[in-house]
């Protein structure tokens, strides 16, 4: 098991906080309140305290997300990954670990973390609309609406997923279409010319 601990920078941050008139303030760096900051420094201390007690709990999964709340994603990555061995069907992990992943630009590990969870858990909201803003940005349009189609049968309430199948549909598949029309003119040009040369 890997020795977790705060790093520096977030204990230099828990040394230099204290009370002043009831208020947890700090007092070093450029002198911000630190009230909200010392609340999840404190939390994250808290969850580190019990995972080493016990590993094989699930305290893995808030205190990745306490370390990928004080910006620590590494770490947050390696407590999730060492936790989902223990709990592989702990699916709010992995949706912190696709997180994570996404804050390190790691978008096929996180889009193989979200399909994990959307194929078992298809009413998880976060895990359905990360991955198919994923599906967008990789041009799989279809898998994206099919994200937001399922989600949407589960909460037909929210109308944020229907308004995003109305512009998928409307103005991204247009846009596509578009573009594979000028490629295939464009490979045309290209064919023609080469014929002409022979």
């Amino acid at each position: 098991m890997t020795d977790y601990t705060l790093t520096p920078v977030i204990a230099s941050v828990m040394i230099t906080s204290h009370n002043v008139g009831g208020q947890s303030v700090l007092t070093g760096g450029k002198g911000l309140s630190a009230t909200y900051e010392d609340k999840a420094l404190e939390a994250l201390e808290v969850y580190l305290t019990r995972f080493k007690q016990d590993s094989d709990s699930i305290v893995f999964f808030p205190l990745a997300k306490a370390y990928l709340k004080a910006g620590e994603t590494a770490q947050a990555i390696e407590v999730c990954r060492e936790g989902l061995v223990k709990h592989p069907y702990y699916w709010g992990a992995r949706v912190v670990l696709a997180k994570a992943y996404l804050k390190l630009n790691k978008i096929s590990e996180a889009k193989e973390e979200l399909e994990k969870v959307n194929k078992i858990v298809p009413n998880n909201v976060l895990a359905a609309k990360m991955l198919a803003q994923i599906y967008l940005r990789e041009g799989e349009l279809y898998k994206a609406v099919l994200c937001y189609r399922t989600i949407s049968a589960f909460y037909p309430e929210q109308k944020e997923f229907t308004r995003q199948i109305k512009f998928i549909l409307e103005v991204e598949v247009p846009r596509k279409k578009k573009q594979i029309q000028v490629l295939e003119e464009y490979r045309e040009v290209i064919r023609n010319l080469y014929r002409r040369r022979r």
